[in-house]
Parts: structure tokens; sequence; C-alpha cells
């Protein structure tokens, strides 16, 4: 609670210190983007070294809120990105954001995994592809039909997948 309330209060000492000493974490989903705002990519980059811990946040809370963190056993360039898609995040920051993590092949595919199973095409068709194999592109398929991804799905197959 402590860590949520010095986020709160944008008291960067106080939280980065908390967030140094948990070994489990949760983030709201308000605290992903106060961490992205403030471009603070040190702290992103320690969330993914963490596991996540689900707690009911709502019975510290009288107003419920989004937790998008529920869906992830660990924090990645994934959880982020779609913090950064979903809400209201200045285009500048979030290509600061891509620019600084979704670097390695591997980075890459995990964002597109999590494009493919929420269906954000758009975002799929803007995410330079040239790392990615065909190895991937075929696990990216399979991903997209199992999760009726299929306007991504007709794209890998169209675009990357030789009949």
């Amino acid at each position: 609670m402590v860590l949520y309330q010095a986020l709160d209060d944008d008291l960067r000492i106080v939280y980065s210190q908390i967030f140094r000493k948990l070994r489990f974490i949760q983030l709201r989903d308000k605290d992903a983007i106060h961490l992205l705002n403030r471009r603070d990519y040190e702290l992103i980059k320690l969330s993914f070294e963490k596991y996540t811990v689900k707690l009911n946040l709502l019975q510290f809370y009288k107003k419920s809120f989004a937790l998008k963190a529920r869906t992830y056993r660990k924090y990645n360039q994934a959880y982020f990105e779609e913090i950064v898609i979903n809400n209201d995040i200045e285009s500048r920051v979030a290509f600061n954001y891509r620019e600084r993590f979704l670097v390695t092949p591997e980075d890459i595919y995990i964002v597109f995994e999590m494009y493919c199973k929420e269906d954000y095409d758009e975002q799929f068709k803007k995410t330079k592809k040239e790392r990615i194999s065909h190895k991937q592109f075929v696990d990216l398929f399979i991903i997209c039909i199992r999760n009726d991804s299929f306007k991504i799905a007709m794209l890998i197959y169209s675009l990357y997948l030789n009949p």
C-alpha cells in the first residue's frame, strides 16, 4: 500500500526504494502509465525481473480501477505495450519506450504474441517485422487462429507465409 501511495504522490525516491526491495509486485494500470509518462525506464526494466502477485486491491480502495496486470505472470514488454495502446500515452513517450525496449527479435516477438492474442491489427501493421523468422511467423499464425485474431492471421498468411 505504501508503494501505491508513493506512486500516487509522485515520491520517486520513496517508490523506487520500495520497488527495489520487493520481490513480488502488482502494478495498477495507472502505476504503469506513471512510469511511462515519467520515462522511468530504470524501474520499467526492473519490473521485468519482478514476479507478479495477485492481490485483491479492491479491499483497499473504494472505487474499482483498471488492472491489466491480472493477465500477466511476469511483467514484460508486452504488458507495457498494452498499456501504451489502451491508454492516453503521449506519442513521443510511446516512441521512446518502443525504441528502448523493442530492440531484440525476442522482445518484438513477445509483443507480437500479445498483438495476436488481443487482436491489435493496427499495431501489428505498424511494427517492424524484418527480424522475425519464418518459424516465428508460423507460431504467430497459430496463436492468431487459436485466439480468433483472423485479421492478423490473414496478414501473416498472405504476406509472410508462402502457400
